[in-house]
C-alpha cells in the first residue's frame, strides 16, 4: 500500500492510497521524488504479473521490484531486477550525477540480463548494488575558455531522440534546452535533463570571463571657432591584458591608433578591440563653440550736413575687442556707439574678436540723401531798400560753395563775375553794377556753377530782371 497524507495540525489527513502488486508477497521500503515531482518506489515482490497492479515478470523466489508512480499514485511503469533465487531490495537513491542507486541483498548467480554477476556465498546472500542508466545520451556542453565581458554566450543542452518529453532544468532556475548567458565573471552553469520516466542526466559548461580593454584616457582641442570643423582627438592610454589595440571610430576601419584632426562639432563612438577580441566601446561629445554675433542694424539714410550715431550689437558681454574700418571718421574708436558725420555715402564696417580670437563682423552704410535744394532768384532790385539788392545763389545744406557766378548782357558781355564763395550771402552777389555805375532795367543771362559735398558740381543758366 502507497499513500500521501497530509498533516493538518489537528489531525492525519489521507490523500490518496494505491495497493500495488499480485497474489503473493509483495513489500515496499523506501521512496524517492524525481525533479518532475514523480514517485520512484522501491521494494521486493514474488507476484505473478497481473498487467494491471503489476507488469514485471518474475525472476526467482524474490525479485527486486521498484515502480515508477506518478504524483497522484498512478503507476506508470515497473521493473523486477534479481536471479533466480531470492534477492531483498532495501534502499533507493538519486545517483550524484544520472539514475539511481538500488541495495539490497542477493542469493541469486548471474541471470541475464538482469543479473550479471555471480553469487559470493553459498546459500548465503550478497550485498548487491545496481546502478541505473538512462536510455538517452545525457548532454555534452562544452566550456567556454575565453569569453569577453558583455558578450552573449548561446549554449545548447538539446540531447537527441529517444529523450522525447525531457525536461531540462538549470541550476539558476531557467529551463528549456537553449540558453543565453551574458555573465559578470567566471561562472559554471549546470543543466539537468529529466526523462517522463524519472531517468536523469546532468552536465554543466564554465564560462570564463576575461577583461578586455579599460581605463581608456584621452586628451584633445576643442573646436577653436564657430563654424569651424578644427577638434582634436587622441587616445593616451589603454588598460588591458592583450595588447596592441586597435581603434574604430564611429564603425570605420580598425586603426593602430587613435589620433584624430579635424573634427567637426557631434557626437562620437570610438570602439576599442584587443588581440583576444574584446572591445570597450565609448562615446564622446565634440562641443560647438559659441557664436561671435555683431550687428550694426540696417541701412541708414541721412541728410548731408548731419550726424547719425552707430550702434553695434553684440552677444558677448565681457573678454572681447574691436575695431572699426573708419576710425578717422567715426567720434571715438574704443565705443561701440560712436557718432559719425560723413561728408559723402560711407560703408562701416567694426570686427569684433573675443578672448580666443574669434571674430564676427558686420557692414552699414550711411546713404546722404542729395536734395539738390539751389534757389536762384530770376529778378533783383538794387535800389539800396535792403530788398533783393543782391542777385546771389541761395542753397541747402548739401552744396559746399559756389565755384562761379557768371552775369551777361544781352549782347553776351560780361558784367559781373566772382568764384569759389559761399552761397546764401547776398553781399557777395551782384549788386547791378558796371564799372561802379548803376545799369539800367534790363534783362541779364548767368552762369552759375555749384559744387557738393559729394564732390559732384552741377550748372545753372536762366535770366534774372533788373529792377528798379
Amino acid at each position: 500500500m502507497v499513500g500521501e497524507i497530509a498533516d493538518t495540525g489537528t489531525g492525519v489527513n489521507m490523500i490518496w492510497n494505491q495497493a500495488y502488486g499480485g497474489s503473493s508477497s509483495d513489500q515496499g521500503y523506501c521512496v524517492v521524488e524525481s525533479s518532475l515531482g514523480n514517485l520512484l518506489l522501491m521494494g521486493e515482490s514474488s507476484s505473478l504479473p497481473d498487467f494491471v497492479h503489476k507488469n514485471s515478470p518474475v525472476l526467482g523466489g524474490k525479485d527486486y521490484w521498484f515502480l515508477f508512480l506518478t504524483q497522484n499514485g498512478v503507476k506508470l511503469w515497473d521493473e523486477t531486477l534479481g536471479g533466480s533465487s531470492d534477492e531483498g531490495a532495501k534502499y533507493i537513491m538519486k545517483a550524484h550525477d544520472y539514475g539511481f542507486i538500488l541495495a539490497g541483498i542477493s542469493n541469486s548467480d548471474i541471470y541475464p540480463p538482469y543479473k550479471s554477476d555471480d553469487a559470493r556465498g553459498n546459500s548465503t546472500n550478497d550485498l548487491w548494488v545496481v546502478r541505473t542508466g538512462c536510455a538517452f545520451p545525457g548532454p555534452e556542453l562544452e566550456d567556454v575558455p575565453k569569453t569577453c565581458l558583455d558578450d552573449e554566450i548561446q549554449v545548447d543542452a538539446t540531447v537527441p531522440a529517444p529523450c522525447v518529453g525531457c525536461n531540462y532544468f538549470w541550476d539558476d532556475g531557467g529551463t528549456g534546452p537553449f540558453r543565453s548567458f551574458s555573465p559578470d565573471s567566471t561562472v559554471e552553469v549546470k543543466v539537468t535533463v529529466v526523462h517522463p520516466d524519472g531517468c536523469e542526466m546532468s552536465d554543466s559548461v564554465t564560462i570564463v570571463i576575461i577583461p578586455g580593454p579599460d581605463n581608456l584616457e584621452a586628451d584633445g582641442d576643442p573646436i577653436s571657432c564657430y563654424g569651424a570643423n578644427d577638434a582634436s582627438y587622441f587616445v593616451e592610454s589603454v588598460s588591458g591584458i592583450a595588447p596592441p589595440f586597435q581603434f574604430s571610430l564611429n564603425g570605420g576601419a580598425w586603426e593602430p591608433s587613435a589620433n584624430y584632426f579635424d573634427m567637426a562639432p557631434g557626437t562620437y563612438l570610438l570602439e576599442v578591440l584587443d588581440t583576444n577580441g574584446c572591445r570597450l566601446d565609448t562615446s564622446f561629445y565634440i562641443d560647438q563653440k559659441e557664436q561671435v554675433l555683431v550687428e550694426l542694424g540696417p541701412d541708414i539714410f541721412l541728410d548731408y550736413g548731419d550726424s547719425v550715431q552707430l550702434q553695434a550689437l553684440t552677444n558677448l558681454v565681457d573678454s572681447f575687442s574691436f575695431e572699426w574700418g573708419q576710425p578717422s571718421l567715426v567720434s571715438c574708436t574704443y565705443c561701440l556707439e560712436p557718432w559719425v558725420h560723413p561728408a559723402t555715402t560711407t560703408t562701416f564696417n567694426i570686427v569684433l574678436k573675443d578672448k580666443d580670437g574669434c571674430k564676427a563682423e558686420d557692414l552699414v552704410r550711411v546713404i546722404l540723401q542729395k536734395s539738390n535744394d539751389v534757389y536762384i532768384p530770376n529778378s533783383f532790385s538794387p535800389n539800396l531798400d535792403n530788398i533783393n539788392d543782391f542777385f546771389t545763389v541761395y542753397a541747402d545744406r548739401t552744396v559746399q560753395r559756389v565755384k562761379s557766378l557768371q552775369i551777361f548782357d544781352r549782347w553776351g558781355e560780361l558784367m559781373f563775375e566772382r568764384f569759389d564763395f559761399q552761397p546764401n550771402k547776398g553781399t557777395l552777389g551782384w549788386d547791378g553794377k558796371f564799372n561802379g555805375r548803376s545799369l539800367d532795367p534790363a534783362v541779364f543771362v548767368y552762369w552759375v556753377e555749384v559744387a557738393y559735398f559729394d564732390g559732384r558740381t552741377e550748372l545753372f543758366k536762366g535770366e534774372v530782371v533788373l529792377m528798379h
